[in-house]
């Protein structure tokens, strides 16, 4: 709150020295405003570049500058198969090795080719691919976890939308994925907001984000944020390591709603708009979310033991 107070009574003192100086000024043309405004000249002589320290002196510089990709949404490296893997928004997964020469990527998997949605009267099929993750146990299982959005045939709301589905990945080298692999894992509703990211914890259960399920205007239209009887605007917790296709996952015993009646048990933290990216501390097993906000307000929140404790920062423009 101190540096709070202290930014405000600084730009205070600029603009109560700038209007000092503008009224005893004899130079300045009061009759025309509009045309004083367009003779303005800029001023680019601050020296204020941020508080309390200045930023750090970083550059952005191409990795693996000959690759390019349409809508890459995730990059994933994957230890055992020396291989990056990129996931496109229009469901293609491609993957790399570690090359700053590699000029062409590997065909995983068109998952707009081969995956079905669970009802084709409702979905016109798949739509988008958010993320991916593999299993901590990859090298025995070769599993991999993908995020998978369907569209709906008559409009948003479709229940079983939004879906976190199970591949297996070949031995090969390139790898490939089969669908013929899939066993579907979750299911939510989908909307404008749908999440989705994917991470494992250290006690091994599977994280999801998910969004609102509805469009960014009105805000909550579905009046979900607070409301725990549904998978919505929620990181998800679940125990996948034994999962088939009758009964794809358990609820883990530590989960902080396990035994509250009317609360869906899969919840780990609630009260978020659409949590996009998420990533686990290895050291401290928190979870750090950023989560989408609304017009100039982005949040990023740190989650612990199931509580929520957050702040939030504000983009570079106005």
């Amino acid at each position: 709150m101190a540096r709070r107070n202290w930014t405000i009574a600084l730009l205070l003192s600029v603009l109560a020295v700038d209007t000092a100086a503008t009224a005893t000024d004899p130079t300045v043309n009061r009759a025309e405003p509009r045309e004083q405004a367009r003779r303005a000249v800029p001023w680019d002589t601050s020296r204020i570049v941020g508080t309390p320290d200045k930023p750090l002196p970083l550059s952005i510089e191409p990795a693996f500058g000959l690759l390019k990709f349409n809508d890459p949404m995730h990059v994933r490296w994957q230890a055992d198969c020396q291989r990056y893997f990129v996931c496109e928004l229009g469901g293609k997964i491609w993957s790399f090795p570690h090359d700053t020469n590699a000029s062409a990527a590997d065909l995983v998997i068109d998952l707009k080719r081969g995956i079905q949605s669970f009802d084709r009267e409702k979905s016109h099929g798949l739509e988008s691919v958010y993320s991916l993750v593999f299993d901590p146990n990859f090298r025995e299982n070769r599993f991999v976890y993908v995020c998978l959005i369907f569209h709906s045939r008559s409009g948003p709301g479709l229940e079983d939308g939004s879906r976190i589905s199970r591949f297996e990945v070949s031995r090969t080298d390139p790898p490939t994925i089969d669908v013929q692999t899939e066993v579907p894992i979750i299911t939510w509703r989908v909307g404008g907001h749908n999440g989705c990211d994917l991470a494992f914890d250290n006690a091994g259960c599977l994280l999801i984000s998910t969004g609102d399920a509805t469009d960014p205007v009105p805000p909550d239209g579905l009046n979900t944020g607070q409301n725990c009887s549904d998978l919505l605007s929620s990181i998800l917790r679940i125990d996948v390591r034994r999962a088939t296709r009758e009964q794809p996952y358990q609820i883990p015993q530590d989960n902080p709603f396990l035994d509250r009646p009317g609360v869906r048990p899969e919840i780990w933290a609630f009260g978020f708009r659409n949590p996009w990216r998420i990533a686990v501390d290895r050291e401290s097993g928190d979870l750090w979310l950023g989560d989408v906000g609304w017009e100039k307000w982005e949040m990023v929140h740190r989650v612990v033991r199931g509580g929520n404790y957050g702040w939030s920062i504000r983009e570079g423009f106005e």
